[in-house]
């Protein structure tokens, strides 16, 4: 192999490789996607299209022939006797024969159809759901810099790879049908996984029958304008697709038709295409075909190593060692790649330290309160693996909104040292809402051996506006609010845990320290003077936290005044490769979004999912006012209770509220969000502050941590209440006993 940006080809020749300088230069200056298709998950063990569908078939044949059993005694014939069953018709021959003729997707419908949509997911993802290394190829792919990456796979081999390989982390991965909550996907130029056909983990998601691909073809807009955006703005390298998807032709087909020639390039690596091909796929579809002998798999690893190590930034005349030949292994993808991982290392915790905890499920049915809850793990919070018999419900009531109103204003319009007893009423209130959960939960926190380490909050929308955290654990005069009694989190539900992805966490720690944004005068991004705001208690706490993280051996940036401007954050953010980004300073909110002020402006939530979003750390905390929660209780936004006293409206006014930066959090692909829930006392958040991280640094998860950074302050103070947390509290920043840590480059690639 020769030197980087050479225009050489992968050992044992492509034909069709003279496109490949091209080719490379756009994968290096991060303008190409990667479109997957199944043949690239052949080799971990996984069907291609035909075979899958063969499964399938089989697997709906083998159940309803269980389903429809004969019953001894009982007779089935024709003839309409009613004394007599008839048989349902065998619908095997019918469903073989569409195999025979290719015609999938109408054979995927047959099976649905008879099985159901339950039975039929969940013979998916028996067929699709397996623990399996990803192979050598998907280790070149993660090393090499791509846009994004477009895979019609249900399969997660290209996420495990991520969290497997890289140093960053698990990238986002919405599915096609998700995309209208990702508007801003191309914009923010960070990396993706584009889960086009849906993901094995998410059923509604799947794409699969000939209903399924009129559904996204007419119901879902943003997919196919997402689609059209990217295949415009990049170019594109096709590996393990047959090009017969008819949502893909029909955007090519559409796309040759309005621009003729002008579009981007678009290269497909395909096995024994001669030139009669190879015209027609030129002409039809704008695809320049990179052909490899019939058979001759090993050219496909060839290919995409040969793009991991030509398109990786290199200082000038370095020069490669030759690419290993033949079949790609793990020992030989990771010795041709050595050469690119550097000399500055950092450890990479990868281990997830797996918590016991209970879910609590709040949701809303007219006036009355759907609880629901069980004990799980802090990876499976769906409730997968629980068996039914331990999960347990009960209905409750929540009718009191006027008294709520009333303590919610009182607690806002307070001084923070004057806020406890308006703090406790609301909390009294929703702890009386939650009284039959109160028991159990006691049981599990002190049952003896294993037993619940945390409380993760599952809260409809409507009810969310509602500070759970402070609900009394009983009815005696002194009863804890929940954050006294254990430690809790709240889960994001939108978007889901896998589009969103999860950063890595690095060794030693790497941390953005913001804080006192407007301690001079300044101008705002309308020219307007603005006077000086001083916060000297929290640029005090960032000194300290500076010095308490060194002391540790950690790197911390510290940004003071008129240094955090919005371009030197957005910079730190981008390409400093924090894990904890921290934030001290002036926040607000105004039309219930939370706000945050750097020297020159404000910055709302949606410019902070922006910024945050193409290296997100894995923690953010933000410690200001009402970032963790908007209220809806304020004299700023008064509640209007309908006059029929119809709970449905209620609701549907309530569904928008507390916003803070949670969600925003959460849209970036930020692991875990600390905010605050109204307005905290300087001297006590950094103490609190001080607290948090010291438990962080010795391996404490982040909601274990901040119930330890509640002690530090008297239970009476309602700092101690303010701070809320959101996202994955299981998250660790310092590797716990016994986790196992991998060293990996320091890179931000991929």
């Amino acid at each position: 192999m020769a030197a980087s940006g050479s225009a050489t080809t992968p050992q044992g020749g492509l034909r069709g490789a003279s496109e490949l300088p091209a080719l490379v230069s756009h994968v290096r200056q991060g303008r190409c996607v990667l479109f997957v298709g199944a043949g690239l998950s052949r080799a971990a063990g996984y069907p291609d299209w035909k075979g899958l569908m063969q499964a399938v078939v089989k697997g709906t044949l083998a159940q309803l022939k269980r389903q429809h059993r004969p019953q001894p005694g009982v007779a089935s014939a024709p003839g309409g006797n009613p004394g007599l069953h008839l048989a349902p018709p065998d619908p095997s021959a019918e469903l073989r024969l569409l195999l025979k003729r290719g015609r999938y997707t109408e054979c995927a419908d047959q099976c649905r159809l008879r099985l159901g949509r339950a039975a039929f997911a969940a013979l998916l993802r028996g067929l699709l759901q397996r623990s399996v290394e990803p192979p050598p190829t998907h280790r070149a792919i993660v090393a090499t810099p791509y846009a994004g990456i477009v895979t019609t796979n249900f399969d997660t081999l290209l996420e495990d790879a991520y969290a497997r390989y890289s140093s960053v982390g698990v990238p986002r991965a919405p599915t096609g049908a998700e995309l209208a909550q990702h508007g801003t996907l191309l914009l923010d130029r960070a990396f993706f996984i584009l889960k086009a056909h849906g993901s094995i983990d998410d059923a509604e998601s799947l794409v699969f029958t000939s209903e399924d691909y009129r559904r996204i073809t007419h119901e879902k807009p943003a997919f196919q304008a997402l689609m059209s955006a990217l295949l415009l703005s990049h170019a594109v390298l096709f590996v393990g697709y047959s090009l017969n998807d008819p949502n893909f032709r029909l955007l090519l087909d559409s796309q040759l038709s309005t621009f003729g020639g002008q579009m981007p390039p678009r290269y497909a690596l395909m096995e024994d295409v001669g030139p009669v091909e190879r015209q027609v796929l030129r002409r039809t579809a704008g695809i320049e075909v990179i052909s490899f002998a019939k058979g001759d798999f090993a050219q496909v690893g060839a290919l995409l190593l040969h793009l991991a190590r030509e398109a990786a930034p290199l200082p000038p005349r370095t020069q490669l060692p030759p690419a290993p030949t033949g079949l790609l292994s793990h020992a030989a993808v990771t010795a041709a790649l050595a050469p690119l991982q550097g000399h500055a290392a950092r450890q990479v915790l990868r281990q997830r330290a797996v918590d016991l905890v209970v879910r609590l499920q709040l949701r809303s049915q007219g006036t009355h309160l759907m609880l629901h809850w069980y004990a799980t793990t802090s990876n499976d919070l769906q409730g997968l693996a629980v068996p039914l018999q331990q999960q347990y419900g009960a209905a409750s009531g929540l009718q009191d909104w006027h008294a709520l109103r009333d303590c919610m204003h009182a607690a806002l319009d307070a001084h923070p040292r004057h806020a406890p007893p308006a703090q406790r009423r609301i909390g009294a209130i929703l702890g009386q809402a939650l009284q039959p959960f109160w028991p159990w939960l006691a049981q599990q926190l002190q049952q003896p051996g294993p037993r619940a380490q945390a409380v993760v909050l599952d809260i409809a929308p409507e009810l969310a506006a509602l500070p759970w955290e402070w609900a009394l654990c009983g009815t005696d005069a002194d009863a804890p609010p929940l954050t006294h009694l254990c430690p809790l989190w709240r889960t994001v539900t939108e978007p889901r845990e896998a589009a969103r992805g999860r950063p890595l966490v690095g060794q030693p720690l790497r941390v953005l320290l913001v804080a006192d944004t407007l301690s001079e005068p300044h101008v705002d991004t309308l020219g307007q003077p603005r006077p000086a705001e001083p916060l000297p208690g929290a640029r005090a706490e960032a000194r300290q936290l500076g010095t308490l993280l060194h002391n540790k051996g950690h790197q911390a940036t510290v940004l003071l005044g008129h240094e955090a401007t919005y371009c030197r954050v957005r910079d730190e953010v981008a390409d400093g490769g924090y894990d904890v980004v921290h934030f001290a300073g002036h926040g607000w909110f105004e039309d219930r979004a939370s706000m945050l002020y750097l020297q020159d402006g404000r910055v709302s939530a949606s410019e902070w999912v922006t910024l945050l979003m193409r290296r997100p750390p894995a923690l953010w905390i933000v410690s200001s006012h009402h970032t963790g929660w908007v209220p809806a209780f304020g004299p700023a936004h008064p509640v209007e209770f309908p006059l029929t006293g119809a709970a449905d409206d209620f609701h549907r006014s309530m569904r928008g509220s507390r916003p803070g930066l949670e969600r925003a959090s959460a849209r970036a692909g930020v692991a875990a969000y600390v905010g605050c829930m109204g307005s905290p006392e300087d001297n006590a958040a950094t103490t609190m502050e001080l607290a948090l991280f010291s438990a962080l640094l010795q391996g404490q998860s982040v909601a274990h941590a901040l119930w330890k950074a509640r002690q530090a302050l008297p239970r009476d103070d309602a700092t101690v209440l303010q701070y809320s947390l959101a996202g994955h509290g299981d998250l660790r920043l310092v590797a716990p006993k016994r986790a196992r840590m991998v060293t990996k480059p320091n890179t931000t690639k991929g």
